[in-house]
Order: C-alpha cells, then structure tokens, then sequence
C-alpha cells in the first residue's frame, strides 16, 4: 500500500494485475465491508483482551465522549481512531457501573497480582469482576 504525495489517495495492491487507487471514502467503505466479513468469518476473534498480548488499534486518548444513549437508557463511550473513525462501546447503566468500579479499583490497587474485584450489591448477591472485564454472578 501506498498513500499519495497529496495524501488524498491510496494505491493498494489486492493481488490483481494491477493496483488499485482509493480515495478516503472508498478505502472508509472497503474497510467497513472488510471488518463486516471478518465479523462473519471462522475462527472468531478472542472474546479476551490482555494489555500487550492482544493486538489492538490504538486509540486517541484526547478524543473520547462519554453521554447516555439516544433513548437515555444506556451509556455510551466513543473513542476515535484515526484509521477507523469513532469505535462506540454502549452500556447498560449495571455495566456502567461495573466499568466504573474497575477503573476506580485499578488505579488505586496497584496490586498486579490481583485477579478481580468482588461487589456486593444490595440485593445479597456478589460480583466477581476479574481484570479481563467478564462479568461473572457468583
């Protein structure tokens, strides 16, 4: 792959005879139908996610929103990449919630050691948060 001088298009070779040139829209929609194939695709991406382990895309730590959904019933988080645009996670409020208690546990626990955070909550039952972020009723 090549991006032009003028940074406007892309040669890519897909194995053709000849390169293709992509202007930011075209290459936007391959990519969309790329990622949706993929997601369609044996075998599945892993469902678990180790920091330095597992391949990621990095995203732009300044360029983040956080609000509640369209219907106010879920909490969304976008954060921007700058080859795949705005990746939106959303949330129930539970999870939510459980977000927030791990982020609060991870930056005051330094333990590194530590496997996950236990929650009662007020119904009696409790939570196991383990560090890869699945939650699990015990």
């Amino acid at each position: 792959m090549r991006v032009a001088d003028d940074r406007e298009t892309a040669e890519i070779n897909l194995g053709l005879a000849s390169p293709e040139t992509f202007n930011a829209t075209q290459l936007t929609a391959l990519i969309e139908k790329l990622v949706a194939a993929r997601a369609d695709m044996s075998p599945a991406l892993g469902g678990h996610y180790r920091s330095g382990i597992t391949k990621s895309f990095q995203c732009d730590n300044l360029l983040w929103a956080a609000g509640l959904s369209a219907g106010g019933r879920a909490v969304e988080l976008a954060a921007f990449q700058e080859g795949l645009g705005w990746l939106v996670l959303t949330l129930s409020r539970g999870q939510a919630s459980d977000l927030a208690a791990c982020i609060e546990f991870a930056q005051s626990s330094g333990q590194d050691g530590a496997s996950a955070l236990t929650i009662k909550e007020e119904t009696g039952s409790v939570i196991a948060l383990p560090l890869d972020r699945t939650r699990v009723r015990k």
